[in-house]
């Protein structure tokens, strides 16, 4: 089968959204968007490092578009349309047919849609690129925006996709099987987050290495307490068991948000995530100084030198 006939088969697939004049099939895409600010962003998703080949390919069409989504729910952005860039060794219509079922089903949830990319032969992989637009006055909530004497605050709970990734087999943890492989991103709650929260970002390589890069960013530092943050039953059993702290909540892949807001705006904060049905947690504040304080039931805890997941330093 050739290249276009692959892209009309798996990739033009309608998702009703406004802003797309002209999709795939041209040698650009003409969108049509509103005046002001737009956000952009782009994951490389590839097999042995982000999925395996036993991998469902409709759960791996549906994480490639997540995570990208997620990068635009920390930002505060509505998504408006994304492009894909495909790379497979053959064709493999069964795996693509999948594949595609699991982008277009979280496509037309948010009403995106797919303006274009590209097919290649070669080692399996997919490059998503997403564009959000930030509607209203309030400004997009960004890393470097962190103040003194924020509280800092996670949604959901971290560690599932860990202890997926872990314990494939084991029984009883489908729940975190669930969010590895089909993690949610909080766009909703993201664009609430505006107007509200200083600073935030995904929890994609881990709570603490990320909250860590937010407050370089800020230029700040910040105390948080391990026992404030969020777990699933199957997550606190295992800690409780024969866990690490840093093993947990340093594999990633947990697309949830870490953010600060001032603690006049906590209780709006609340709210928000209340109105969806979202928990929201307070795990500590933001200080002064450079440095990240953690603690556990108030005694103070070494840090190790590797805080979470670098595709370069810390593959594992």
């Amino acid at each position: 089968m050739s290249e276009d006939a692959l892209i009309r088969k798996y990739f033009s697939f309608d998702a009703n959204a406004s802003a797309l004049i002209l999709g795939p099939g041209d040698d650009a895409a003409l969108l049509r968007l509103p005046p002001g600010v737009c956000a952009i962003s782009t994951d490389l998703f590839l097999q042995g490092a982000h999925f395996d080949s036993n991998t469902d390919p409709e759960d791996v069409g549906f994480k490639a578009l997540a995570v990208n989504l997620s990068d635009l729910a920390a930002m505060g952005a509505s998504p408006v349309c994304f492009t894909l860039a495909l790379a497979m060794p053959r064709i493999d219509e069964p795996w693509l047919a999948g594949f595609s079922r699991g982008l277009q089903g979280l496509a037309q949830r948010y009403g995106i849609a797919l303006a274009g990319g590209d097919l290649s032969c070669g080692a399996l992989a997919a490059t998503i690129t997403v564009l959000g637009t930030l509607e209203g006055e309030a400004s997009a909530l960004r890393r470097d925006a962190a103040q003194v004497d924020d509280a800092v605050g996670v949604t959901g709970t971290l560690g599932d996709a860990r202890l997926a990734r872990l314990f494939p087999d084991r029984a009883g943890i489908e729940s975190c099987v669930a969010r590895l492989q089909r993690p949610e991103p909080r766009i909703a709650f993201g664009r609430r987050l505006r107007g509200h929260a200083h600073a935030a970002m995904d929890v994609s390589d881990g709570v603490l290495l990320d909250l860590r890069r937010l407050l370089q960013a800020s230029r700040v530092g910040a105390r948080v307490e391990l026992a404030q943050v969020p777990l699933s039953a199957p997550v606190a059993a295992e800690l409780s068991q024969h866990g690490n702290w840093f093993e947990i909540l340093g594999g990633g892949e947990d697309y949830e948000l870490v953010f600060t807001a001032p603690e006049h705006a906590w209780d709006a904060v609340q709210a928000a995530a209340a109105s969806l049905d979202l928990p929201v947690a307070r795990i500590g504040s933001v200080i002064a100084g450079s440095e990240l304080h953690v603690t556990h039931d108030g005694a103070a805890v070494a840090l190790p030198a590797e805080l979470g997941h670098d595709h370069f330093t810390n593959p594992g």
